[in-house]
């Protein structure tokens, strides 16, 4: 009886061993024409089909979303059909921030370009973000902060924000007065209870 149990185990042990080196093998073999395509020797009757990137390429940001550096001012919210939502609130210091933030941005990618560190070859939205960078004006707007009062360069700020980002600010106006009338109006069937 042990004799069996020991022979069945061992059948058993090697016939998974031998399915786990046919599938290696076929896998390899699966794998030599993409291997032959990467280094230039294309086998016309074996391409895969699709479009392939051999080089690891930098890749960056060129929208005009703002930046916060303030974790507790991100919302992200996850909904139905794994649908992202972020939400950032703006803070007076990230509006006043915000044109300064884009000219930097603008100005480290261009010279990382003019430099050759970084070769644009597949993505060129670079050319559209410093199409809109010099089209708005920004880089001006960026060294003319210091110049202006605060609560102007806020407004230009704001404005320009709203201008790179088309019906993704909102404005959140909430008529405080109104709000506490409305509560009280709620307040007297409660105010003659003694509290639980």
């Amino acid at each position: 009886m042990k004799i069996n149990i020991c022979r069945s185990t061992i059948f058993k042990l090697t016939f998974m061993v031998l399915l786990l080196v046919l599938s290696m093998v076929f896998t390899v073999q699966g794998a030599e024409p993409l291997k032959n395509q990467v280094q230039g020797k294309e086998d016309p009757g074996n391409q895969l089909q699709g479009v392939y990137y051999h080089r690891i390429e930098p890749s960056f940001y060129t929208g005009f979303a703002p930046r916060c550096q303030d974790p507790k001012g991100i919302h992200i919210h996850l909904g139905r059909g794994n649908q992202v939502r972020v939400t950032l609130v703006l803070s007076n210091e990230i509006i006043d921030s915000y044109l300064p933030d884009l000219a930097l941005r603008y100005r480290v990618y261009d010279e990382l370009i003019k430099e050759s560190k970084i070769t644009l070859t597949q993505n060129m939205s670079f050319e559209k973000f410093s199409q809109i960078i010099s089209k708005e004006k920004i880089l001006k707007l960026a060294d003319e902060k210091n110049d202006m009062a605060l609560p102007e360069y806020r407004n230009i700020s704001l404005e320009m924000l709203e201008k790179l980002n088309p019906g993704k600010v909102f404005h959140i106006r909430l008529d405080f007065d109104r709000r506490i009338q409305e509560w009280s109006t709620g307040l007297p069937p409660f105010l003659t209870r003694k509290p639980s």
